[in-house]
């Protein structure tokens, strides 16, 4: 947590969301597998794979951090597929400037960024404050994202639309992800994003 840093309100609806910016996904509601395949186990347990995020601001930006349980860990190489592996989607967006970004252990921990309100940083490894380690099973992603490079500003009470996704990778390819609303596998799509709000 950055020192001083407030808590975001999370949800799917800014009226009724809880406080505190944690998020814990821990059954199989969260789960969507992307193939039926009987050689594949199905998700057993938290254990087998699991998510608590937490969100907060300084007013210069947003912390996120995943921590993520998963017995097998393979991560992709770091590019446009680092989906492909072992890894977080994370997708933040004000208005109609979106920003989707990939984290994941290659390279001693490393983000890439897909979309963008700068176009210069499209297609390109993500250059901020990131930190991710893995211990046993259990993977920390850390990240921060400055409202400059989000393309807003901070004001009190601004909702955003927001969505996150850990993709799983047991050594045979990408076989489910486990996910805050939907939106990410469909391209961006923020009609199914659930909403954050800054306070």
């Amino acid at each position: 947590m950055i020192p001083g840093a407030t808590a975001l309100a999370v949800g799917a609806d800014p009226k009724t969301r809880p406080a505190g910016g944690r998020i814990a996904l821990l059954s199989k509601d969260d789960i969507h597998d992307l193939a039926f395949d009987p050689s594949t186990p199905s998700w057993a347990a938290p254990d087998d794979l699991s998510v608590e995020a937490q969100f907060a601001h300084d007013q210069q930006g947003i912390l996120a951090t995943f921590v993520v349980k998963d017995q097998t860990h393979s991560p992709a190489p770091i590019d446009a597929k680092l989906f492909a592996g072992d890894s977080i989607q994370f997708s933040l967006a004000s208005g109609n400037k979106l920003t989707q970004i990939g984290l994941t252990t290659s390279d001693g921990g490393a983000g890439w960024v897909w979309s963008s309100p700068d176009s210069a940083l499209v297609g390109k490894k993500l250059t901020t404050p990131l930190k991710v380690t893995r211990s046993g099973n259990t993977t920390i992603y850390e990240v921060f994202l400055p409202f400059e490079m989000l393309g807003f500003r901070y004001e009190p009470g601004l909702p955003l639309r927001a969505a996150f996704l850990a993709n799983e990778d047991d050594g045979g390819g990408r076989v489910r992800v486990m996910q805050w609303f939907g939106g990410i596998t469909t391209g961006g799509d923020l009609t199914k994003f659930g909403f954050m709000l800054l306070e």
